[in-house]
């Protein structure tokens, strides 16, 4: 009957979206192997790559990419738009520190929840979130926020967050960057793999000119 021809067209427009929608997220994911894999491509790039397709994806005005610092454990942006003041903590610009260390080595505020529970969120509502402490003077309001931490070896070593989306988040967001940061990942652990090398090699030629001295 009409009933159930209108119940299969809506389910038919359902997987007809949910198609379209891996697809793009196919394309997202496909954009970031090829830089993943190129020998020639920086952290930096990936991360340029990262946010790109983690606000196209999401629709978001705003984000960051970030990784934790080795030695202070601060979180570090590494790709930014313009979300924080000059001056101010989490200014914009890439390096700057988003979420310093607390004392008991937690990361405070909405930006730091992820990280210390090792959980990717959404809110629509950030400022009723029990996390949400404020901004720095001068922030831009944040009517939506996304974050999904990265975790290497139990310890959080980056995150990816989106704000600000022309529609509230959704689980189907989450996934989707989710998928991204097991990217970012692989992007990190070669990164620190590198940093380990480079290390090595430094005190060996430390160790060599000892000798020869």
């Amino acid at each position: 009957g009409q009933a159930e021809r209108e119940r299969l067209r809506r389910a038919l427009r359902r997987a007809e979206s949910e198609i379209r929608w891996q697809s793009r997220v196919g394309a997202a994911l496909a954009e970031l192997y090829k830089t993943l894999i190129s020998p020639d491509s920086t952290i930096e790039q990936m991360t340029n790559t990262v946010l790109g397709e983690a606000r196209s994806l999401t629709r978001s005005a705003h984000g960051y990419v970030s990784s934790i610092h080795p030695a202070t454990g601060d979180n570090v942006a590494l790709t930014i738009t313009t979300m924080y003041p000059p001056g101010a903590e989490g200014a914009a610009g890439s390096g700057g520190v988003m979420i310093s260390r607390n004392c008991d080595g937690g990361y405070g505020g909405l930006r730091g929840y992820a990280l210390n529970t090792g959980r990717a969120l959404f809110t629509n509502s950030p400022a009723t979130h029990p996390a949400f402490a404020g901004y720095p003077d001068g922030h831009i309001p944040v009517t939506r926020f996304l974050s999904v931490p990265v975790i290497l070896a139990g310890k959080p070593a980056g995150q990816i967050a989106a704000a600000n989306s022309v529609a509230d988040y959704t689980d189907r967001d989450l996934e989707a960057v989710r998928q991204l940061a097991g990217f970012y990942a692989l992007a990190l652990e070669r990164k620190q793999a590198q940093e380990r090398t480079v290390a090595a090699l430094r005190e060996k030629e430390v160790l060599l000119r000892e000798i020869h001295h």
